[in-house]
């Protein structure tokens, strides 16, 4: 689908589902965005993990969870993208960010991480027909961050 880190950064920054992820790149100013990165996580399951040797040291942010134990919400940034599809966006990223805070990520770290990439994807807003009796819509809201 993309044959280049520019190909794929012109769909983030123009594609309509990609709302959520154009806006929680702007929490990673300086890091690019990289599509063999994004790529390595096809068919990753919990059986068969992430295993690309090209890149070190990896950080599956969606996988990171809330450290406030004050709070009721203790899932992953990923696990909370998805059950909060299709709300605004700008209260969810506030979410990520905190999330991102606790676990050491904040801006100022987010801001110095330019010799790393990040490989994000989020199908957000976006709703396919099912073939169950109901018909009913159901939402995708698929995550991939390191």
């Amino acid at each position: 689908m993309f044959n280049s880190d520019t190909a794929y950064t012109n769909y983030l920054k123009t594609a309509s589902t990609q709302r959520l992820t154009r806006a929680i790149l702007k929490l990673f100013p300086n890091t690019p965005v990289s599509v063999s990165l994004f790529r390595s996580f096809d068919n990753v399951t919990a059986t068969k993990p992430f295993a690309n040797t090209s890149y070190t040291d990896f950080v599956n942010i969606s996988s990171l969870n809330r450290t406030d134990t004050s709070s009721n919400f203790n899932r992953s940034i990923g696990a909370y993208l998805n059950s909060t599809a299709l709300k605004p966006v700008s209260s969810r990223v506030a979410t990520v960010e905190k999330i991102l805070d606790e676990n050491g990520y904040t801006a100022s770290k987010r801001a110095s991480m330019s010799n790393d990439v990040i490989g994000i994807q989020i199908a957000d807003d976006v709703v396919y027909e099912t073939s169950d009796k109901d018909n009913e819509n159901v939402m995708y809201s698929g995550l991939k961050l390191s």
